[in-house]
């Protein structure tokens, strides 16, 4: 895997997650994120790759076409959280302790179910790129 293009999907997840970016907002082309970034079209291609596979960005062809933002769905992270998960060898048991505790919180916290499902899905995401980082 190609670190530079890890570090490009990593900021574009971070500034989604953080709100700098917002969805249906437009990145440019292919071409302006190659000069953006100073990083050659495999780069840049491997780093879309990445966030259209999480659910972070998608790539629209011909004109008015370009990289657009997008919020990932809990669908969407569900998925990656459980293929992580499995890859890190989690159990049952582990899996129903974490959800035990996401309840507890959101309910010490006077969240709403659609409210604690995004403090959830961005927790999440901030998760999975900073262990991306390291």
């Amino acid at each position: 895997m190609n670190r530079r293009a890890t570090d490009i999907a990593n900021k574009v997840r971070t500034d989604v997650v953080g709100g700098w970016l917002t969805a249906g907002e437009r990145l440019g082309g292919e071409r302006d994120l190659i000069m953006s970034f100073q990083v050659s079209r495999a780069t840049v291609r491997e780093a879309l790759r990445m966030l259209e596979a999480d659910g972070y960005v998608t790539v629209r062809r011909g004109p008015g076409g370009g990289v657009f933002v997008q919020r990932p769905t809990c669908a969407g992270l569900a998925g990656a959280l459980g293929a992580h998960l499995d890859l890190a060898g989690a159990s049952p048991a582990d899996v129903a302790a974490a959800t035990a505790s996401v309840g507890a919180l959101t309910t010490a916290a006077g969240l709403d179910r659609n409210r604690a499902l995004r403090v959830v899905s961005d927790a999440l995401s901030l998760v999975a790129a900073e262990q991306a980082i390291w």
